[in-house]
């Protein structure tokens, strides 16, 4: 974030928007606290000088690119779908016929954490990551992606979940 662990938050938007702010009563409960403030300046700067931002980009978009290539490449675009930014990016599951998305992802995640990835199905590109870094990741989704298919159409991904399927956190009333 912009002060690397440190609170603070901004208002931020375009010169049209920003201008409204005049007009309204905007106030925050800790505005005079300058520790946060030191970090945000020092943390932009580093952002500024090692172009963080077009790092996120570049690596984020080209994990997108990747992955995007395995799925049509593999016939997976019936199952697997991508959104997002480059440096914030999400890897959707569709439901199948015989399968709801909870059990889908079920199997997935579990093959994922096999595999020593831990995700949720989100890419949230940091500083320290690399192309060698989302290639691993890449290998691990060339071998995981194409069991979750393999087990769809066998139907046997239920038998294969070793423990329980996910269930919605929330639900309508």
């Amino acid at each position: 974030g912009m002060t690397n662990g440190y609170p603070l938050s901004a208002v931020v938007g375009s010169n049209e928007v920003m201008q409204k702010v005049e007009d309204i009563f905007f106030s925050g409960t800790f505005g005079g606290e300058t520790l946060s403030l030191a970090a945000a300046s020092k943390i932009i700067g580093k952002y500024k000088k090692e172009q963080v931002i077009e790092h996120f980009s570049e690596v984020g978009a080209y994990l997108l690119e990747q992955l995007n290539q395995l799925i049509d490449n593999k016939k997976l675009s019936d199952i697997f779908w991508t959104s997002g930014h480059p440096s914030w990016s999400f890897l959707h599951i569709k439901e199948q016929e015989k399968y709801n998305t909870f059990e889908i992802k079920t199997f997935f995640l579990q093959e994922m954490f096999k595999r020593g990835i831990l995700t949720l199905g989100s890419h949230n590109i940091s500083f320290s990551h690399t192309k060698e870094i989302v290639d691993q990741l890449l290998d691990v989704y060339t071998e995981v992606l194409p069991m979750v298919k393999e087990n769809i159409k066998n139907q046997t991904l239920l038998e294969n979940i070793q423990g329980d399927v996910l269930q919605p956190l929330f639900t309508v009333r």
